[in-house]
């Protein structure tokens, strides 16, 4: 649970208009101090939403005597929150733990494992479907960044989620604040100490002098030195500059804060996206497995927005369910079957059903050959375009821009290809079933994790580089077909004319026959 740093407490402003030089009398002394605080905001998942308002400052009088040190207040809320009821939680928890009312404190309760939160609404309703998390599923139509930030949690984390905002009716308890208090004190004193009349001459410069006479108030005789002794007072001033607890933020530093929602956010992120490429279950995997990766926690978090297959699916992971469940009991009036009636044990008559082979690799084998078949397609395509606009360069004017967005999508392809040289063995293992096993037995257990990343990584791109390719290549057979059949539709009509002539000669012989024949 996101609350303030143990460091961080409420601090007093002073009237900086007392006279910091002001003498007092000897032997006393004055402090003057003043408490500067500046507060960082880590906003990890509410994107502006306003931190809790700092205390009011108060002012004390120039005149009275201010501590130097001061004291911490006792806090009202649970972890600084002033939206919790704190005792219904201080209820709570006597209840639960059969205490009197009267001996539970609040640090107690914030110091508990449950948790304030835990405490503020163990009698109300928290589960998935109860009337407090259909009030937090309507405030996120307002809130889409908290929204996101809860499906991506597991489910365990979820019932966490739903009681803070159930106990504040507020998402402020995603804001991780940390708090720096600088002190500033300046003291001045006043110390006396006895000196010879010897010391006093070499301090004033000689007892002949006006300003030596004048200093020698106080006066008494040391029976060890056998002389008199002159009370001398000096004035002394000591500046100090103390911090008591200092936090660095600086613009490059992106590591979530400890302990926020950013951070179990994050982790979530690696669990999902973990265990969707190694084939788990979320529950069966833990931090301590994804940290001894190459990638860690934040590598992994980064794979999820890139691997669909990490993404929540209907039911729940099983991180909330009890442990030791209960197994469902036969209907009434019928004994549970013994051990030996079992499906699959070998002393039963009928056979069990054989378990299931896992062939995801070979799923994923066969979709990074269509990957590699259609890379290669598209590269054999834009060759003979290549080829062709070399030949008649302004035909092929109109398709530059899409030859330009084949060229880019190619470069990032390439650029992949050379960030992740281990890419390039899935093209050899492409070849031969034989190749394949060398690569098999080179990954390891890392073999499926490399299909799944190779396929969500390269992928888009490829089929984006192909869709350009097949594009340039389907509108070149267009125009050249439309152009054709234009050729064809013009090239008849020429010989239908040829042919009309043909005929109309018979017809003028076979009329001047007639006629020469009526003549004779």
């Amino acid at each position: 649970m996101a609350t303030d740093s143990p460091d961080s407490r409420p601090t007093l402003d002073f009237d900086m208009l007392a006279n910091a030089d002001t003498l007092v009398m000897t032997g006393r002394s004055s402090t003057e101090s003043f408490e500067s605080t500046s507060k960082d905001s880590s906003m990890p998942e509410n994107q502006g939403e306003q931190a809790a308002p700092a205390a009011k400052d108060s002012a004390a009088p120039a005149s009275a005597a201010v501590p130097s040190e001061v004291p911490p207040t006792t806090a009202k809320h649970a972890g600084g929150d002033p939206k919790v009821d704190m005792e219904v939680a201080i209820t709570n928890f006597a209840c639960h733990q059969g205490l009197p009312k009267a001996e539970v404190t609040e640090g107690m309760v914030q110091r508990s494992k449950e948790g304030v939160y835990y405490w503020a609404t163990l009698k109300l309703d928290c589960s998935a479907r109860g009337p407090g998390a259909q009030a937090m599923g309507r405030q996120f139509k307002y809130r889409p960044d908290m929204k996101a930030a809860y499906n991506v949690l597991l489910d365990s984390m979820k019932a966490d989620f739903r009681r803070a905002w159930i106990a504040t009716k507020s998402f402020d308890f995603t804001t991780t604040t940390r708090s720096t208090t600088n002190a500033f004190r300046k003291r001045r004193e006043e110390i006396g100490r006895f000196v010879t009349k010897l010391q006093l001459e070499v301090i004033l410069g000689g007892s002949d002098k006006e300003e030596a006479t004048q200093q020698d108030f106080c006066v008494l005789y040391n029976d060890w030195l056998k002389t008199e002794t002159y009370f001398w007072v000096e004035t002394l001033v000591s500046t100090s500059c103390t911090t008591t607890w200092m936090n660095t933020v600086t613009v490059e530093s992106r590591e979530a804060a400890q302990g926020s929602w950013t951070q179990k956010v994050q982790e979530c992120k690696a669990i999902r996206a973990f265990a969707a490429i190694k084939q788990k279950k979320p529950n069966d995997v833990t931090l301590a497995e994804i940290e001894k990766t190459d990638l860690g926690v934040k590598g992994y978090a980064d794979l999820y927005d890139r691997c669909p297959s990490a993404a929540p699916k209907p039911g729940g992971d099983g991180s909330a369910a009890k442990p030791g469940g209960k197994k469902r009991s036969a209907p009434e009036g019928e004994e549970p079957k013994p051990a030996d009636d079992a499906p699959g044990n070998p002393g039963n008559d009928k056979p069990g059903k054989a378990a299931k082979r896992d062939n995801t690799a070979s799923v994923k084998e066969k979709e990074v050959r269509e990957l590699l078949a259609l890379e290669q397609s598209s590269d054999n395509t834009m060759s003979s375009i290549a080829t062709s606009m070399a030949q008649e360069p302004q035909w092929w004017l109109w398709a530059r821009d899409a030859v330009n967005l084949y060229k880019q999508e190619r470069t990032e392809v390439l650029k992949i290809y050379v960030d992740k040289p281990w890419f390039q063995d899935f093209k050899v293992a492409a070849l031969s079933p034989k190749e394949t096993q060398k690569v098999k037995k080179a990954l390891g257990q890392d073999y499926v994790g490399k299909l799944v990343e190779y396929i969500t990584v390269l992928g888009p791109k490829i089929q984006s580089m192909a869709q350009a390719a097949f594009q340039v290549e389907h509108m070149a057979r267009a125009k050249r077909t439309t152009a054709e059949s234009l050729n064809q539709r013009s090239a008849p009509k020429s010989k239908a004319k040829a042919k009309g002539k043909a005929k109309s000669g018979p017809a003028r012989r076979a009329s001047s026959k007639s006629l020469e024949g009526a003549g004779a």
